[in-house]
């Protein structure tokens, strides 16, 4: 089994009900900037299975150079997708868990900008990954190939988005922004929504019952859905 490299830290985690699996992405804390803490082999995927029998099991994917951040799950196709960060060349990998715990790539794209946010819209024919600046793309999950044309949500200039949540059996994709209010977005017709609260800091959105929940620093907003 491969031990951990020093100065690996997690991302994302998800986990992968279908399988039983908890998955997480693992990046080299240096984050190509500080180069002491640099090394491309903590970059990779970690993954356990929850039963009594395989919980102290690890399994571990190596991705290379550029960050592993965000996780999205096809369970239909088994596939894992993660965004990848690095310096001028931004990344989605897919990954094959048809056979845990052997692991398999089964296509990586670089993309042109920095993705901050990943979903899938509820048939998994879309893959959504979503950028600094409000930018939007679509990619065939089963190929990686590009779905149309990109897109920028209005008045996002200099803005990051910086989570992205899919509403399960909806096609509404959620994204929360620094400095602007969390954008509501149908991944059949590209209409947009915005709601009220804004967002300064690191937000993470989630879904209970008839309210989002977002993490907002220590402090917890809910919106009533729109």
């Amino acid at each position: 089994m491969i031990c951990r490299p020093k100065h690996s830290t997690p991302y994302d985690v998800i986990y992968l009900p279908e399988k039983k699996i908890v998955a997480a992405s693992f990046k080299m804390q240096g984050n190509n900037i500080l180069s002491f803490w640099d090394n491309s082999d903590a970059n990779m995927i970690v993954a356990a299975g929850t039963s009594k029998k395989d919980h102290n099991e690890l399994t571990y994917f190596p991705l290379g150079q550029q960050l592993p951040e965000c996780l999205a799950w096809d369970p239909k196709t088994e596939t894992l997708f993660i965004t990848r960060v690095g310096f001028g060349d931004h990344a989605v990998t897919a990954v094959d868990f048809s056979r845990y715990p052997e692991l398999k790539k089964k296509w990586e794209i670089q993309i042109g900008f920095e993705p901050n946010g990943l979903a899938l819209n509820p048939d998994f024919s879309k893959l959504i990954v979503t950028g600094i600046e409000g930018l939007i793309a679509t990619f065939n999950p089963l190929t990686g190939k590009e779905l149309g044309g990109r897109k920028r949500i209005p008045l996002a200039a200099g803005v990051n988005t910086i989570d992205t949540y899919q509403e399960r059996g909806s096609s509404n994709v959620y994204l929360a922004m620094v400095g602007k209010n969390i954008v509501e977005m149908n991944s059949d017709t590209g209409a947009i929504r915005y709601a009220r609260v804004q967002f300064r800091r690191r937000s993470d959105i989630g879904c209970s019952g008839k309210q989002k929940s977002v993490p907002d620093g220590h402090n917890v907003r809910r919106l009533e859905r729109c």
